[in-house]
């Protein structure tokens, strides 16, 4: 049941893709910031282009990650030019980069965000 459940949402993910900004502006608004003071500019200029894809399906309660693209494009892609930028702690934020594009997001403590993505497919 928890197997069909997650590929019900990840369906309705790839759907509508919808952007980070609309699903969680306080989010965009932060991982911009922490981008931006560590000295990623161009990744923090396109935050607000990142598409909330897939839903991150490890077990730990307290995360809340997604994909930019569909996670099984980004294992094959992931053998290319990749960064994992670890943006800090409180809460634990990281991106994974390639060729200058956010392909993914983890990050935790966000149980809306997590709520959302995991019922309800990413739409607000």
């Amino acid at each position: 049941m928890a197997a069909r459940l997650r590929r019900q949402t990840a369906r309705r993910l790839r759907r509508k893709a919808p952007y980070l900004d609309e699903v969680d502006p306080e989010l965009a608004e932060e991982l911009h910031g922490r981008l931006a003071r560590r000295g990623y500019g161009s990744l923090a200029d396109r935050v607000f282009d990142v598409k909330l894809v897939d839903v991150c399906q490890c077990c730990d309660r307290s995360c809340a990650g997604f994909y930019a693209i569909g996670r099984f494009h980004l294992v094959w892609l992931w053998r290319h030019r990749r960064e994992t930028v670890d943006l800090g702690s409180a809460p634990v934020m990281r991106v994974d980069v390639m060729n200058d594009r956010i392909v993914a997001v983890e990050v935790f403590e966000r149980p809306e965000l997590r709520r959302m993505l995991r019922d309800e497919g990413g739409r607000g």
